[in-house]
């Protein structure tokens, strides 16, 4: 206690910067730490470190009324600016860059993740995913519905191909392929979300056998609880998901096949 004591007593000097420490209810800041330096390099105001080997430690613990923790970089300038960097790394679990987890009471609306961008010019991204490295990567995965306004659009530039092709026999493979309705074992996946309600559709590994390059495995992960720390990696799923997305230009093909058949037997009957 004594140390502690001492600590607080060291005039803010000391430092080399402005540090104060308020409890008063005139003041809205508590705990303030001001760092004006005005070297290039990179320099923390707050630096929170725990690390109580062998267990888990909190480098910032924010908990507040309105915002627990809020992080705003507005320096003019060139270059990037993070109201928020994350890294998460060194664990034999999974490892989180952020985590974030909306709960509450009431009917309103809870959001895991907002993104809002916002300017006068340039483009803007809401939410900007991307994975690198090997092994199965996802910019972006869903575990449940999904819904969206505007369009989705994929890129289909010819600035972006090579070894452009004519597609033949489409009709032949929509033919092979086999349309049913299901339901989802939604008891044996609880974590997964499937939908409750029957759907109309395609089984992965029919489709395999006839339009292989539309059936990729996917991993879906099991969602770890954030008031648990995972020693060993979270559990994933290996399933097999199809790309519908990829079947619409084949089935367009299909058709112009089969309008093809049609012409040509009007052609031999007028004939």
């Amino acid at each position: 206690m004594k140390k502690l004591l001492a600590f607080f007593l060291v005039p803010a000097s000391i430092f080399a910067q402005d540090v104060k420490v308020n409890g008063n209810s005139s003041n809205p800041e508590v705990f303030k730490s001001t760092n004006t330096s005005g070297a290039t390099q990179d320099r923390q105001a707050v630096t929170g470190l725990s690390t109580p080997l062998p267990n888990w430690g909190i480098g910032v613990h924010g908990e507040g009324g309105y915002m627990g923790v809020r992080g705003w970089a507005n320096v003019a300038g060139g270059g990037s600016r993070f109201g928020l960097y994350g890294i998460g790394s060194g664990g034999t679990g999974t490892n989180y860059g952020t985590y974030s987890y909306a709960y509450g009471d009431g009917t309103t609306e809870k959001y895991g993740v907002y993104g809002y961008a916002a300017g006068s010019s340039g483009t803007k991204y809401g939410v900007y995913g991307i994975t690198e490295a090997g092994g199965t990567s996802y910019g972006v995965y869903c575990n449940g519905n999904g819904a969206y306004t505007g369009s989705w659009t994929k890129i289909s530039d010819s600035r972006t191909k090579k070894n452009i092709q004519d597609y033949s026999g489409a009709l032949s493979k929509v033919m092979a392929l086999n349309v049913k309705k299901y339901d989802f074992k939604r008891d044996e996946y609880p974590s997964m979300n499937l939908k409750s309600a029957s759907e109309v559709g395609v089984i992965a590994q029919e489709v395999e056998k006839v339009l292989p390059d539309l059936v990729q495995d996917v991993a879906a992960p099991v969602p770890a609880s954030p008031s648990k720390k995972d020693a060993v990696q979270a559990p994933t799923v290996m399933l097999k998901g199809v790309d519908y997305v990829g079947l619409v230009p084949i089935l367009l093909q299909a058709i112009k096949e089969q309008q093809a058949q049609i012409d040509a037997l009007k052609k031999k009957i007028g004939g």
